[in-house]
């Protein structure tokens, strides 16, 4: 698993994120899968990623 930090907001930019406590999910085909827009807790972390890696 990948995860990404968006030093330089390119990514941000790219996904039009304009909120800092955003979480998104992003599938094996490149596309948005899950959108979190507050803090997420690890528990909703962690059902997130089990819920994209059994797909």
């Amino acid at each position: 698993m990948n995860v990404l930090c968006d030093k330089d907001s390119t990514v941000a930019m790219n996904y039009d994120i304009e909120s800092i406590q955003r979480t998104l999910f992003i599938g094996k085909n490149g596309y948005i899968v899950g959108d979190h827009m507050e803090e997420i807790t690890k528990v909703e972390l962690d059902k997130e990623i089990k819920s994209l890696l059994s797909d």
